[in-house]
């Protein structure tokens, strides 16, 4: 069987139709080189690092990692190979080798040098890119296999380079500037920063290292690289995750929502098959303005799969009108489980019996959410009256309890979690929706729950008077009044009665 050369252009073009993606491509592959040198003993953990380097003047752009590189005797073989790959498929991030590919689309010529540790000499691969695309175009009758392309337009040849370097470089020389934004160092980073495997900004969200690392480390899920662009004239800059403190959202300008903290989910199945973690904020306005954040985002092996849309289609399974809640959070969903394969574009998932699994657990975590929207946009849209009036409903059924007296601690708890939850309530409706008069009602109603919270959690009195029983009857007291204090207590006493 012969394959036509027109495979490169499904492979290229067909295969990464957004120009950035091929710029994905290469730094998958770094990660992975990066990863195996650090198992391999070659390099240190954490010693990894990829260099970006954008030359506006010659219109190039190099990608060079500090990996494991490639051996010379196996460079022609592992270079020119299609389809072909020797990566493990769940611990390594690319793993149909199909991603070296990717430039040819973008670049006049392609270039890949290279070299493993201990030898002194490094392999150069030279594609004729410009040539290879003029020979697939729709109009060329030449009728030739993808591999006899490819030979004839490809040229090798060794250089001398040092004993201890290993590396692999992909240089695109004569990059289209109409056709990709290659040599735009903005949109390269704003890119980077949301799909590369990099460390969060610690300084622009301290809450990654309490919350967000610990719990993706305990799973495994916690891998990076370090990931630096340079450009001429301007300093080197460290790619990291763009989550911050606050975000924007909803159709006010200048709704700002401070991150008030993280809420931590994983897939009850041990070991779990993914887990995630989303800020907290304490009112859910509407979508999230900044895009770099907006959304949860599947992770593979760290790096994003598709984009800030692709949970939505989660949420739309349930039902039409909840696609939009998926832009309500920010966070992201690690896919840990090497069942669940992501497709040939990395834009969404293999068709698994795995992921069906996944996905419908997902949807359980989108349902879970979309409530919480929901109910926030009630909590807002409530009248102020009404408002007021639970409020003071609860405030009367707590103040008659505590008169009569609280039975256990556990009953006492349960009258202070009813005030803390009116509070909550109070603080969601007061919205910059509302006027000036009504903000202040609420305030003063959420005070007036907060004072009445804080008397019981003070000073409470017990249901019965203890003082003038001995040690064994408190005792005996205590476990009747905890007992029938016990949701346990009811079950059993029907089960007696049956």
């Amino acid at each position: 069987m012969e394959i036509g050369s027109f495979i490169i252009n499904i492979l290229t073009t067909g295969m990464y139709p957004e120009p950035m993606d091929a710029l994905r491509e290469y730094v998958q592959n770094s990660y992975d080189a990066i990863r195996r040198a650090e198992k391999t003993g070659l390099l240190k953990p954490n010693h990894g690092r990829v260099r970006i380097i954008i030359d506006n003047d010659r219109n190039e752009v190099v990608i060079w990692d500090n990996g494991v590189g490639v051996a010379a005797a196996e460079a022609r073989s592992r270079l020119m190979d299609i389809g072909s790959s020797k990566k493990i498929l769940g611990d390594d991030a690319g793993f149909r080798g199909i991603g070296r590919l990717a430039g040819l689309a973008y670049a006049d010529k392609v270039v890949f040098r290279s070299s493993a540790d201990s030898e002194v000499t490094a392999t150069e691969m030279t594609f004729d890119a410009a040539a290879i695309r003029k020979n697939i175009s729709p109009g060329n009758r030449q009728l030739e296999s993808a591999v006899q392309l490819v030979e004839r337009l490809t040229k090798l040849r060794q250089t001398e380079c040092k004993a201890e370097d290993h590396f692999f470089e992909v240089r695109l020389i004569g990059v289209d500037k109409d056709a990709c934004p290659f040599l735009e160092p903005d949109p390269v980073t704003t890119y980077l920063r949301q799909v590369a495997p990099v460390e969060f900004d610690t300084h622009k969200f301290p809450y990654a290292m309490p919350f967000v690392n610990p719990h993706l480390e305990a799973f495994g899920a916690r891998r990076t690289i370090k990931v630096v662009v340079e450009v001429k004239n301007r300093d080197e800059e460290e790619i990291t995750k763009p989550y911050k403190t606050y975000h924007h959202a909803g159709t006010k300008r200048d709704n700002k929502m401070h991150v008030v903290g993280i809420e931590k989910f994983a897939d009850p199945a041990i070991p779990p098959k993914w887990v995630g973690w989303l800020s907290q904020t304490k009112e859910l306005p509407g979508v999230i303005g900044d895009e770099e954040i907006r959304g949860l985002r599947f992770r593979v092996n760290n790096i994003l799969i598709g984009d800030h849309n692709t949970m939505s289609r989660i949420f739309g399974k349930l039902a039409k009108s909840n696609t939009r809640f998926n832009g309500y959070f920010s966070g992201e969903i690690h896919i840990l489980h090497p069942d669940v394969i992501p497709n040939a574009r990395r834009d969404y998932f293999e068709d698994t019996p795995t992921w069906r699994v996944v996905e419908n657990e997902l949807m359980e975590l989108a349902r879970i959410l979309g409530k919480r929207v929901r109910d926030n946009e009630q909590a807002r849209n409530r009248p102020t009256s009404a408002v007021e009036r639970e409020v003071d409903q609860t405030i009367e059924e707590v103040d008659e309890e505590r008169e009569e007296g609280f039975a256990t601690e556990g009953h006492r708890t349960r009258a202070v979690e009813k005030l803390k939850a009116q509070e909550e309530k109070i603080e969601k409706a007061i919205t910059s929706e509302r006027t000036p008069e009504e903000q202040e009602v609420l305030r003063l109603k959420k005070e007036a729950a907060a004072r009445k919270r804080e008397e019981i959690e003070e000073k409470w009195k017990a249901l019965v008077d203890e003082s003038s029983l001995n040690k064994d009857q408190r005792k005996i007291l205590r476990m009747v009044l905890e007992a029938h204090d016990s949701p346990h207590f009811f079950l059993d006493l029907g089960r007696a009665d049956r």
